[in-house]
């Protein structure tokens, strides 16, 4: 009976994992309930390379506090990093870099926040929340010199990926800006 309940816990610790990780790509929230699973995870972690998965999304998503630790799991050799077959190398970086960036827009830090997102657009060109939120700080000049223009280029591109805010974004501007909008 007992050794059934281990492998429950452990195949539901897995499971998590691979929706922790698949969230991290996604830049989806954790909800508070979850931290406590996440935190007792990082205690556990087998490997230095999965606690420093597991640091970052926790950091990215609850506490806002260290961006270092994404960017610690961000230069994890290939050979040695922790993703899922169905995500690539690049979308496993481009995602801890997007976290660092989250991070440094939350601690109020725009021009580290922008590097950031274009360190994971150079990874992943096409991470749709990376377009938005660097879009965010063309428009508004945040961290990078105003440029609707990017902001319009950026907006575009997670508009077409289907993203809901970046058409809403686009509107706007078209509207305030029409010369901004090709």
């Amino acid at each position: 009976m007992q050794l059934n309940v281990i492998k429950k816990e452990k195949k539901m610790i897995k499971n998590l994992k691979k929706v922790i990780v698949a969230n991290l790509l996604l830049g989806v929230t954790l909800s508070a309930a979850t931290l406590e699973v996440v935190n007792q995870m990082i205690a556990n972690a087998s490997t230095p390379e999965e606690k420093q998965l597991l640091l970052c999304e926790r950091e990215a998503t609850e506490i806002f506090k260290d961006p270092q630790e994404c960017i610690k799991a961000a230069t994890i050799p290939k050979e040695r990093a922790l993703y899922t077959p169905y995500i690539t190398y690049e979308d496993y970086q481009a995602g801890m870099w997007y976290n660092a960036g989250v991070i440094y827009g939350n601690i109020g830090e725009p021009i580290e926040e922008a590097k950031m997102y274009k360190k994971a657009l150079e990874l992943s060109p096409n991470k749709t929340s990376a377009h938005l939120n660097i879009g965010f700080l063309y428009y508004q000049g945040s961290g990078v010199e105003m440029n609707k223009y990017k902001a319009y280029e950026h907006w575009s591109i997670a508009a077409k990926q289907g993203n809901v805010i970046a058409q809403r974004n686009l509107d706007i501007l078209c509207r305030e800006s029409p010369w901004a909008c090709k």
